[in-house]
């Protein structure tokens, strides 16, 4: 399992045990990971997310947009004290 990976299911972890499903977001950030392992990185940044986001190249922008709002998690990770780490804005 890949670092990226690991903070993913931790901080699923931690969000479940404060209540919340994410039943969706898991399957999404589970399809992130994959598309950054392929990438050969555990490094995210703007470019790697919107370029999961518009995979397949027919997506709607509904679905560019939920695909990125899933990105949300990548802040509490970048506080890890790794500024490698950038997704996109808000």
């Amino acid at each position: 399992m890949s670092r990226l990976a690991q903070r993913v299911e931790e901080y699923l972890t931690i969000r479940r045990a404060l209540g919340y499903k994410l039943v969706s977001e898991s399957q999404l950030l589970a399809s992130f990971v994959a598309y950054a392992g392929q990438a050969c990185t555990d490094t995210i940044t703007t470019d790697l997310a919107v370029a999961w986001a518009r995979q397949p190249a027919s997506t709607s922008d509904v679905y560019l947009a939920r695909r990125l709002r899933s990105g949300a998690w990548v802040r509490p990770l970048a506080a890890d004290a790794r500024p490698r780490h950038r997704g996109p804005a808000p």
